[in-house]
């Protein structure tokens, strides 16, 4: 089943919280306990754009064993539900300094196995009100 493709609206200086869930063509979740969730946003659909955010998922000692990444987790698995829930808290959606970006979400098995769930644009919209 090829990736789904959601474009979603971040409100600078708001919490963002999104759920994606992979499900069968039956429309029952996919358990997926024990896998990963990596979450990008680039500039653009380019591989080679710089990374604007990164998020994984798990055990943090995990991945920087694995992959030297120390970024903490801004997904949350729920893995019976096949349910992946992002979080761009408050002070980073403030901080973004971009309109319009583009963004991939990837499962990753305890096997090795690498799936593409979902992509598409993230827009920012400016905030009237400032502290």
């Amino acid at each position: 089943m090829s990736a789904g493709i959601y474009n979603f609206i971040v409100e600078r200086g708001t919490d963002c919280i999104r759920q994606f869930q992979w499900a069968d063509v039956d429309s029952q979740p996919i358990d997926i306990t024990g896998w990963l969730a990596h979450l990008q946003v680039r500039d653009s659909k380019d591989s080679s754009a710089p990374v604007l955010i990164e998020y994984w998922s798990g055990d943090v000692t995990q991945l920087v064993a694995q992959v030297g990444v120390i970024n903490i987790p801004n997904l949350v698995i729920t893995p019976t539900l096949g349910v992946i829930t992002l979080w761009i808290p408050a002070n980073t959606s403030l901080a973004l300094p971009w309109i319009y970006a583009n963004y991939d979400l990837q499962l990753i098995s305890p096997r090795g196995y690498t799936k593409k769930l979902i992509y598409g644009a993230i827009s920012v919209l400016p905030s009237v009100t400032q502290n």
